[in-house]
């Protein structure tokens, strides 16, 4: 797939606000990249400062471009955009086709399109799960990730952005949407950005690492080996000052 053809999202980001309960958090950093066809992965030390990032109300200052187009001023890049950040995605009276296919339906799939892709899915999204009569709220937790991250897919986004994607997931799951994901960066050419607290995880599928603290972003990295060890200190270090 030619550059041309995938998202130029660029990142602007100097000072945000967040609200967490009753905490209200301010971090100060300095994003200004291209991410191209790549896979980032966002690192966190504690609870502020990272999925947090997925969850902005509105920045006091920059601004976020997606194929130059500021996104604050028009909606077309919601087409080819898809997240999964956690369960308040899901329609729980629904059933996961019925979710499924309500999914494909708001971003334009025809029947027998969203059928193909259905299928294209079913090394990640089980076959009996799609003939599973229970609605999304009385299935465990696990599937209930499954679906949704399913129904992110689904679209075949150019900007995918997942929070914890691996959260509630069995080992056997984890790895089918390890390989799901790399398979699918390779064949798209997509951006996807995920948040995680594992080292493991990130460096299992992302390029680039980003390590949050506080709402602030400490370290942006190539995810390499020796990167990795420098990191692993790192977070050892963090853990003995908690």
């Amino acid at each position: 797939m030619k550059g041309s053809s995938l998202p130029r999202l660029r990142l602007l980001v100097r000072l945000w606000r967040w609200q967490l309960g009753r905490r209200l958090a301010e971090g100060q950093g300095r994003l200004e990249r291209r991410l191209l066809g790549a896979m980032g992965g966002l690192l966190g030390v504690g609870m502020l400062g990272m999925g947090l990032v997925l969850d902005l109300v509105a920045p006091t200052e920059g601004q976020v471009l997606l194929d130059g187009q500021d996104v604050r001023h028009t909606t077309a890049w919601k087409r080819h955009t898809a997240a999964y950040l956690d369960e308040s995605f899901l329609i729980p009276f629904l059933t996961p086709r019925e979710y499924l296919t309500f999914v494909g339906q708001v971003y334009g799939l025809d029947e027998a399109t969203c059928r193909e892709r259905l299928e294209a899915l079913a090394p990640f999204l089980e076959p009996a799960l799609l003939a599973e009569r229970k609605y999304l709220r009385d299935l465990s937790a696990g599937n209930r990730q499954r679906v949704g991250l399913a129904a992110a897919l689904l679209v075949q986004p150019r900007l995918l952005v997942l929070d914890e994607p691996f959260e509630h997931l069995d080992p056997a799951a984890r790895r089918q949407l390890r390989q799901f994901l790399l398979d699918y960066r390779e064949r798209s050419g997509a951006t996807i950005l995920f948040t995680s607290h594992s080292l493991e995880e990130v460096f299992g599928l992302a390029r680039r690492v980003l390590v949050m603290e506080d709402g602030r972003i400490v370290r942006d990295v190539s995810a390499e080996d020796k990167v990795r060890a420098e990191l692993e200190a790192y977070f050892a270090m963090e853990a003995k000052k908690a």
